[in-house]
């Protein structure tokens, strides 16, 4: 038996989990599907085989079953590496076409619970079709109370972050309690809106809409900036926020595969992209990312406040 046919194979699946990013969507996408559940199957595989060759040889020294072992080692512990550590899809921002400028779908003062590009700042970014997605909460936030009139976003209204077409409306889930139990696999968005952006083929989603408040229906031609729903707690959310993100619809043997494509905010007093995050502040789990607001119809001021000023 040679073994280090098998080697070669291991080495060559590691090749190609590092070169993800090369490879044009949807194939990159399915591969990386494929790679999260065989890779760890592939090193079990190698790793069995490794030891039955070494015993078959009686030596644990040859070098192809050291290589082998090793390999297959890695194979079995690196998905579970990355999810301890947290990794991002493997979609390269500044090499991903098709990104989207919009205005903020607040007009109060924002504060960027989670966005960016990195994992550390998005957990979105784990997740292919939420790759650059945000969530937005409005002061106060952060509260671990039970009551949604308690939260500032809460019935706020969301307005149009772009001109487009209604592709989907959806309502009739109800409001969550806030701080509870929110795994929701079946209804992950609640209520919620999908945009078709004047000029593309592709899809805006904005999440977790309060229950009966979609003013739009399927069909529908929106304008930037006209209300279209109010702020919620629908769906897999722990307390009232707007989610927001964009996608590419890849049609691919009868099903729809979803990518995230890179999703940027204009017309507000900060960057492009702006930064989300967490911090522990007297015993609570607190927004602490980028304070951010529409200013259309404000002065040129830079606001200089941070969440925990709030």
């Amino acid at each position: 038996m040679k073994i280090y046919y098998l080697t070669g194979v291991l080495i060559l699946v590691f090749i190609l989990r590092f070169s993800l990013t090369l490879i044009p969507e949807p194939l990159r996408l399915q591969i990386w599907t494929l790679l999260q559940t065989y890779m760890p199957l592939l090193g079990g595989a190698g790793m069995l085989i490794g030891v039955v060759y070494a015993l078959q040889m009686k030596t644990w020294k040859r070098l192809d079953v050291c290589i082998t072992l090793v390999v297959s080692g890695l194979c079995v512990f690196f998905p579970l590496a990355q999810f301890l550590t947290g990794e991002t899809y493997p979609s390269d921002l500044n090499a991903t076409p098709g990104a989207l400028y919009v205005r903020l779908p607040l007009n109060e003062k924002v504060v960027i619970a989670w966005g960016g590009d990195d994992i550390k700042t998005n957990y979105h970014a784990a997740y292919p079709a939420q790759r650059w997605a945000y969530d937005l909460v409005i002061s106060p936030h952060s509260l671990g109370s039970k009551n949604l009139l308690d939260y500032g976003c809460f019935g706020k209204d969301i307005l149009a972050p772009v001109s487009g077409e209604i592709r989907t409306a959806h309502d009739g889930a109800n409001d969550r309690i806030p701080d509870e139990d929110a795994a929701d696999i079946q209804g992950a968005f609640g209520n919620y809106i999908v945009i078709k952006p004047n000029g593309t083929d592709d899809r805006l989603v904005i999440a977790h809409l309060k229950k009966g408040s979609i003013l739009v229906k399927r069909g529908d031609s929106v304008a930037e900036g006209v209300p279209i729903a109010q702020c919620g707690n629908s769906g897999n959310s722990t307390e009232p926020h707007v989610h927001i993100h964009y996608v590419k619809l890849h049609q691919h043997d009868n099903e729809i595969l979803m990518t995230g494509l890179p999703l940027y905010f204009r017309n507000h007093n900060g960057p492009p992209m702006p930064i989300g995050g967490f911090k522990k502040i007297k015993g609570r789990i607190v927004a602490v990312g980028s304070v951010v607001r529409h200013t259309s119809e404000l002065d040129s001021k830079i606001f200089s406040e941070t969440a925990l000023e709030e």
